[in-house]
C-alpha cells in the first residue's frame, strides 16, 4: 500500500505516478517482478509477485510538473527493498490473530523435540475456534511477508474428540498457510503439524520446483496444543452482606491456574485469601464499604493471556420474601422446606452463603408448626404437629437498624388425604361420587384417575366412578396447589362384579310390640349403594302379618326408580315371623350388553311382648351404661303463685329403697342420683327415683331408669324413608339411639360415633352437628344418604332424598273447589366444559323453561354463583321461541384483578339460576363445571414472537389464570425454561448457548385444551456489527453537522452581500470560472437608501481568512478582491 505523496493539482498540470525495478547494479530489471497496481478510494495497493530469485529496488515516484503559478515541480519518490527466495524453515503460530514481529521470533526460538515438535506446548482455552497459520522464514530468521506460492499440509495428531481442521473454502486454497482449528469442550494434548509439499498448481513451474528441491530440505513444524477449560469466575455478578463477618467465595474454573489478581476499588471489597500457583479454585472477598467493585482474573499462562471479571456489590438487605406464594400446606407430622431469598431494590438477590450473616427469624403466630433447622441457608424446614391454619413471616434487622419482614404467607396444616370409600364395590352400570377426606383445603384442588378405565373410570374433576365391567382397579386422587405443584396423594380400591345372593339387613333380630325398625336387602358383597339404581320390582312378603307387619311407606313421586328397597317392620303381636323380599337388577355391561339377575332373600324376626303388668314401662327412661346424664331432674315444682316463692324449698330426689344413705355408699351403686343427674355403671340395671317436695311433704315416684347398650340407630322423621327437597333447601335430619328391642333412648348424647355419607355429594352435602344431620339440596336428582356406627358399620339407616324444582309457593292455602296453579322454572346446563379462554362471543347458553306451555310471556331475572367468576343476561332465541339464560365467564386478568388473594379460578362448579321477574322466590338453577383458561401476560395475542438478544439473552413470561399448564419445546439443551412461583407464576426463558436459535414454546392445559405457541428467536449480535454501526451513527452526525454550518455560513453571507446601488452590478468575468450576476433588488426599503449597511470589519477579516485558507480557491481573483461577493 502506497499512502501520501502530492495530489494533482489541476488537469492543466502534467501529474506523473510510476514505479523502476533495479537490481543490484541499479539496472533496469522491471520483468523480474511482477507489479501490478490496484485502484481503491483508501489509498494505492500494489500487487508484486517474485517472478526470479535475488535482491531488487523498488522506486515509487508520484508528483506535479511544471504549470501555471508551478514554475518548479513536485515529485515524492520512495524506495522499497524486496528479497525474493525460498523460507529455509517455517514456523506455526497458534492462537493469535495477527503474525506479530515478537511472536514469530518467539516461535523462530522455541526449543523442538525430536521429531520437529517444538517442546513447550501453547497452552489455549476449549470450546473455541482458533486461528493457526504458518511463517516462512529465511536465513538470517527474518519472516517473509508471503509465502502463499508455496502450498502447505496441515495435519493433526492425537486429537481425536480435542481439535478438528475446519473445512478450508476451495476459493481460498491458494492461502492455506492460515487455516482455522475448532477446539471442543474437552481438556488434552493435540499436535498440530505443517508441511510445505510444493507449488500452488497455478504457480507450478518446473524450473521453481527444481530450485525449491535443491535449496533447502523439507520444511515442517509441529506444535502441542494444551486444551484447557477456559478461563470463568463465577458468578459474574454477585451480592456481599455489609457485615463485619460477610465473606464471599467466587470460584476460579478452567485456565491455566497461573493467574493474577486485581480490585479496582480496595475501599469496598477485599481480597482476604490471595491466590497461588496450585490454588486457584475461589477467592475469598471481605466488605469494606458499600458500593460496587469489579475483580478481574488475568490467567498469564494462556496464550494468548485471558482474563475475566466478577463485579461484587456490598449491600444492605432491602427485602425478604418467601418463595413458596401466598400459600404453603404441610401434612401434619410431616417435615417440609420453605425456600426464602433475600435481596436489594434493583432485583438482585444475595447468594445463599450470605443468609447466615443476616440473624433471619420465622415469626409464627399460631404454634401449629415448629422450627426444626435454623436459617443458614436458602431454606428452613417446618414440623407440622397439629391441624390448623395460621400465617408465617421472615424477620430481621439490618446493620442501619431497620427492620426488614417479608410477606405473610398462610400456612395451613392438614390431616392425611383418604379417598372415601377407601374400599368400595359397584355392580356393572351403577355409579357412585367418591370424595377425599382430609388434605389441604386452601388454594388446592383434584384430579382423580383409575388405573383400569376397563374396570371403572372415573371423572378428572368430579369424582364420579362409573362401573364398567368385573375387576379390580386403584382410584388415585392427586392434590395440586399453586402453580400445578402436587401436593399429596391418596389411593382408594375399586372392585367390580356381579353378587351371586342377597341377603337381608336389620340393625337387631328381635323387635318389641308396638316397635319399628327398617329393613333393607343386601347383596352378598358391598351395601345398598352398590346396586339400588339398576334394581327394580321389588315385592315384599312377611309370613305371620298378625304378628310382623310393613308399615306404610311415604313414597316419592316422578323419580323414575323403584324405591321400595327399603321398608319399616312394625312388631304387632309376640312371636316369630319370616320376612322375604324377591327382586331383580339389570347390570349394564360394554358394548351395550345388558344381564338381569334375579334374587330372593328371607330372614326370621322375634317380636317380644310386653310384661302382663308393665304399667311403668311408659314412665322408663332409658339411659345408656356408664353415662352421666344432663339435669334431667328440676330443682323445683314451680307450683306456688307469686309471692309464695319463698315457700319453695325445693325437691329432694333419691333412688326407692335408698333415702337414708351415705353419699359415699351411694356413688357405689349402679345407678346414683348426683344433683340434678342421673349417674349410671353397668347395663342390665334399672331402679327408679323418688322426689319429695319439701315443701309440702308430697312424696311420689318420678320416674325410673333402666341401663341398656346402643343397639340400633335411627333417623327421626314422620314417615320414611322418602325425604324430598327442592333445590337450595335445607334440612336437619335428627339422629335417635334405640336399645336392642327397638326402644329409644331417653337420652344418649356422645356415647358413639356415627358417620354419615351420600353416593352423591354434589347432589346433596351433608354435615354432622350436634347430633344431627344437615342436609342441603344442590341440584336435581337423586342421592341415597347412610347413617352408621363407626364401630359397626353394618348398623345402618339409610334416607332417600330426592331433589326437585322449586314449588312457590311451598305450603299453599286455597277455598275448596277452587284450582291452584303453580309455576315451576326448570333450567338445563349446557353438555360441556366452561371455560374463559377462548371467550365464548355468544356466551353458554342455560336453557330455560316454565311449567306452563302456553304462557311464554315470563319476564325473568337470571344470577350466577359464585358472582365473580362471571355474569349473565336473560336472552330469548327469535328463531324458536326459546329462552336462556347466558353466561359470560370474565378473563383470566379480570378475575387476577377482581380476586388478587385468592387462587385464580381453576376449577369451580358455576351455578346459573333463573327466577320470575315478578316473584324471585319462583326459580330454577343448574350447574356446570368451569375451568379457567390462562393468558401470557407480556405476549400480544396477534404476535407471539420473543426475540432475545446477546444484551438480554432471557426474559419472563407470566402466566395469568389458571396455573396448570404444561411447557414444551424441543432443544431443551440450548433453551432453558423454568417456573418461578411468585404472586403470579413466571416461566423464565433463558437462551444457554451462543449460537443462532429457532425455537418454538407450546403452552398447553389439557383440561380445556387450550394451546399456545410463541416463536423465540435469539440473533448474536457481533462486536464488528456493533462497531459499524457505531462508526456509521458518528459519520452521519459529522456530515450533519457540516451541512447545518455550511448552511449557517451560506446565510450569513447572503445576508451580507447587498448591493451599493439599486441598478444591477456586474461582477468580473474571469475566462475560467463564470461568476454569477447579484439580482436586482428594488424594493421602498433599498429606495431609501442609496448603499448597503456597512459590514463590521471583524467579518470581512474572517472572510477573508477562509478565503485564503480554501484550497484552490484563489485562483478567483474576484472573490478575493470583493469578499462581500462570496456566497
Amino acid at each position: 500500500m502506497l499512502y501520501g505523496g502530492p495530489e494533482r493539482w489541476g488537469k492543466e498540470v502534467e501529474f506523473i505516478e510510476n514505479m523502476h525495478v533495479l537490481d543490484g547494479q541499479n539496472s533496469d530489471v522491471k520483468h523480474k517482478i511482477f507489479i501490478h497496481q490496484m485502484s481503491t478510494s483508501h489509498g494505492n495497493p500494489y500487487r508484486i509477485g517474485c517472478e526470479s530469485l535475488g535482491f531488487f529496488k523498488l522506486i515509487f515516484r508520484r508528483g506535479n510538473l511544471f504549470g501555471e503559478d508551478h514554475h518548479l515541480p513536485v515529485v515524492s519518490e520512495v524506495e522499497l527493498s524486496l528479497i525474493c527466495s525460498f523460507p529455509s524453515s517455517i514456523v506455526i503460530i497458534a492462537d493469535e490473530a495477527w503474525n506479530a514481529h515478537p511472536v514469530i521470533q518467539a516461535a523462530a526460538q522455541a526449543e523442538q523435540m525430536p521429531g520437529g515438535i517444538r517442546a513447550t506446548p501453547v497452552t489455549v482455552a476449549n470450546g473455541r475456534r482458533i486461528r493457526i497459520s504458518a511463517v516462512g522464514l529465511s536465513d538470517s530468521g527474518k519472516a517473509f511477508a508471503n509465502s502463499s506460492s508455496l502450498s502447505l499440509r496441515w495435519g493433526l495428531s492425537e486429537c481425536e474428540g480435542l481439535a478438528l481442521l475446519e473445512d478450508s473454502d476451495g476459493s481460498k486454497a491458494y492461502s492455506s498457510w492460515e487455516r482455522f482449528l475448532v477446539l471442543q469442550n474437552t481438556s488434552g494434548r493435540c499436535i498440530v503439524r505443517s508441511t510445505v509439499i510444493g507449488f500452488v498448481d497455478s504457480l507450478s513451474r518446473s524450473d521453481f520446483s527444481m530450485m525449491l528441491e535443491s535449496f533447502t530440505t523439507t520444511l515442517t513444524d509441529a506444535i502441542q496444543l494444551q486444551l484447557v477449560s477456559s478461563l470463568r469466575v463465577s458468578p459474574e455478578f454477585s451480592l456481599l452482606f455489609f457485615s463485619p463477618e460477610a465473606r464471599l467465595n467466587i470460584s476460579i474454573t478452567g485456565g491455566s491456574c497461573f493467574v493474577d489478581t486485581f480490585v479496582n476499588d480496595t475501599g469496598i471489597v477485599e481480597v482476604i485469601q490471595p491466590i497461588h500457583a496450585h490454588e486457584c479454585s475461589q477467592l475469598t472477598l471481605a466488605p469494606k464499604g458499600l458500593g460496587s467493585a469489579l475483580v478481574t482474573v488475568h490467567d498469564i499462562g494462556l496464550v494468548p493471556p485471558l482474563s475475566a471479571s466478577s463485579t461484587v456489590q456490598v449491600a444492605e438487605m432491602d427485602w425478604i420474601k418467601i418463595l413458596t406464594g401466598e400459600r404453603i400446606s404441610i401434612m401434619e407430622g410431616s417435615f417440609q422446606s420453605i425456600n426464602f431469598s433475600v435481596g436489594i431494590d434493583n432485583g438482585h438477590v444475595f447468594d445463599p452463603s450470605q443468609y447466615i450473616y443476616m440473624n433471619i427469624h420465622v415469626q409464627i403466630e399460631e404454634n401449629i408448626v415448629e422450627v426444626v433447622e435454623n436459617l443458614h441457608g436458602p431454606s428452613f424446614t417446618l414440623q407440622a404437629t397439629r391441624l390448623g391454619v395460621t400465617t408465617i413471616y421472615l424477620s430481621a434487622i439490618k446493620p442501619s437498624g431497620h427492620k426488614i419482614l417479608s410477606q405473610l404467607v398462610m400456612l395451613e396444616v392438614y390431616a392425611p388425604p383418604e379417598i372415601h370409600p377407601s374400599d368400595l364395590f359397584l355392580v356393572p352400570g351403577s355409579s357412585y361420587v367418591v370424595t377425599v377426606k382430609g388434605g389441604p383445603k386452601i388454594g388446592s384442588r383434584v384430579q382423580y384417575a383409575s388405573t383400569d378405565d376397563q374396570t371403572a373410570e372415573i371423572h378428572k374433576f368430579s369424582g364420579r366412578l362409573s362401573a364398567i365391567s368385573p375387576g379390580n382397579g386403584t382410584l388415585i386422587a392427586t392434590i395440586f396447589g399453586d402453580g400445578g405443584i402436587m401436593l399429596c396423594r391418596a389411593y382408594g380400591k375399586v372392585k367390580v362384579g356381579i353378587p351371586s345372593s342377597a341377603v337381608l339387613s336389620v340393625q337387631s333380630e328381635k323387635i318389641a310390640v308396638d316397635r319399628t325398625m327398617p329393613i333393607h336387602p343386601s347383596l352378598s358383597e358391598g351395601n345398598l349403594f352398590s346396586f339400588y339404581e339398576l334394581c327394580k320390582n321389588f315385592k315384599w312378603t312377611v309370613g305371620d302379618k298378625d304378628v310382623l307387619n310393613l308399615q306404610v311407606a311415604n313414597k316419592a313421586h316422578g323419580t323414575g326408580q323403584d324405591l321400595n328397597f327399603i321398608q319399616v317392620l312394625r312388631g304387632i303381636s309376640s312371636g316369630k315371623s319370616n320376612v322375604t323380599v324377591s327382586f331383580s337388577c339389570d347390570y349394564k355391561l360394554p358394548n351395550s350388553f345388558s344381564k338381569s339377575v334375579s334374587y330372593s332373600a328371607s330372614m326370621s324376626l322375634w317380636v317380644v311382648s310386653d310384661l302382663p303388668l308393665a304399667l311403668g314401662s311408659q314412665a322408663t327412661w332409658v339411659i345408656p351404661p356408664h353415662y352421666t346424664s344432663s339435669d334431667l331432674l328440676p330443682y323445683s315444682s314451680h307450683a306456688y303463685k307469686k309471692g309464695d316463692s319463698s315457700s319453695d324449698k325445693g325437691i329432694d330426689y333419691s333412688l326407692l329403697g335408698h333415702c337414708k344413705r351415705k353419699t359415699e355408699d351411694v356413688r357405689n351403686d349402679d345407678i346414683y342420683i348426683d344433683g340434678a343427674k342421673i349417674v349410671t355403671k353397668d347395663s342390665g340395671n334399672l331402679a327408679c327415683i323418688q322426689a319429695k317436695d319439701r315443701s309440702t311433704g308430697r312424696t311420689e315416684v318420678a320416674s325410673c331408669v333402666r341401663v341398656s347398650e346402643v343397639a340400633q340407630i335411627r333417623i327421626m322423621a314422620d314417615e320414611f324413608p322418602v325425604n324430598t327437597l327442592a333445590v337450595g333447601a335445607e334440612l336437619d335430619l335428627p339422629i335417635k339411639y334405640h336399645d336392642t328391642l327397638g326402644n329409644p333412648f331417653h337420652e344418649a348424647y356422645n356415647i358413639t360415633l356415627f358417620e354419615v355419607e351420600t353416593n352423591y355429594p354434589d347432589i346433596v352435602s351433608i354435615e354432622e352437628y350436634n347430633g344431627k344431620v344437615h342436609l342441603q339440596a344442590k341440584s336435581q336428582g337423586l342421592a341415597l344418604v347412610q347413617v352408621a356406627f363407626v364401630s359397626d358399620p353394618r348398623k345402618s339407616v339409610y334416607a332417600i332424598i330426592s331433589v326437585g324444582l322449586q314449588l312457590y309457593p311451598s305450603n299453599p292455602v286455597i277455598r275448596q273447589g277452587s284450582v291452584l296453579k303453580g309455576n315451576t322454572v326448570l333450567v338445563g346446563a349446557p353438555n360441556e366444559i366452561l371455560t374463559n379462554v377462548p371467550f365464548p362471543a355468544k356466551g353458554y347458553a342455560f336453557s330455560v323453561k316454565f311449567n306452563d306451555a302456553q304462557n311464554m310471556l315470563f319476564l325473568f331475572d337470571c344470577a350466577v354463583d359464585p358472582v365473580n367468576i362471571g355474569f349473565t343476561k336473560p336472552w330469548k332465541d327469535p328463531d324458536t321461541g326459546n329462552s336462556y339464560c347466558l353466561f359470560f365467564p370474565y378473563s383470566p386478568e379480570h378475575l387476577a384483578r377482581s380476586s388478587p388473594s385468592d387462587a385464580p379460578h381453576q376449577q369451580v362448579s358455576v351455578s346459573v339460576k333463573a327466577s320470575l321477574r315478578d316473584d324471585h322466590n319462583i326459580s330454577g338453577s343448574a350447574s356446570a363445571l368451569f375451568i379457567g383458561g390462562f393468558t401470557i401476560l407480556e405476549m400480544d395475542k396477534n404476535a407471539l414472537h420473543l426475540n432475545l438478544t446477546r444484551e438480554s439473552n432471557k426474559s419472563a413470561l407470566t402466566i395469568i389464570g389458571n396455573t396448570d399448564v404444561e411447557v414444551n419445546w424441543h432443544d431443551k439443551s440450548r433453551l432453558s425454561v423454568r417456573p418461578v412461583i411468585g404472586k403470579y407464576l413466571q416461566y423464565e426463558v433463558k437462551v444457554l448457548g451462543a449460537e443462532r436459535l429457532r425455537e418454538q414454546l407450546i403452552f398447553s392445559l389439557p383440561a380445556t385444551g387450550q394451546r399456545v405457541e410463541i416463536d423465540v428467536s435469539y440473533e448474536p449480535e457481533e462486536r464488528e456489527t456493533i462497531v459499524e454501526r457505531a462508526n456509521l451513527r458518528l459519520w452521519v452526525g459529522l456530515f450533519g453537522f457540516t451541512v447545518v454550518v455550511v448552511l449557517m455560513t451560506a446565510s450569513i453571507v447572503c445576508y451580507f452581500d447587498r448591493p451599493v446601488r439599486t441598478q444591477s452590478v456586474v461582477a468580473f468575468r474571469s475566462p475560467s470560472v463564470a461568476a454569477p450576476v447579484t439580482p436586482e433588488r428594488s424594493s421602498s426599503a433599498v429606495a431609501m437608501n442609496e448603499e448597503s449597511p456597512r459590514t463590521p470589519q471583524p467579518f470581512l477579516d474572517y472572510v477573508r481568512k477562509t478565503i485564503d485558507e480554501t484550497p484552490y480557491y484563489r485562483q478567483d481573483f474576484r472573490r478575493r478582491a470583493n469578499p462581500q461577493n462570496t456566497f
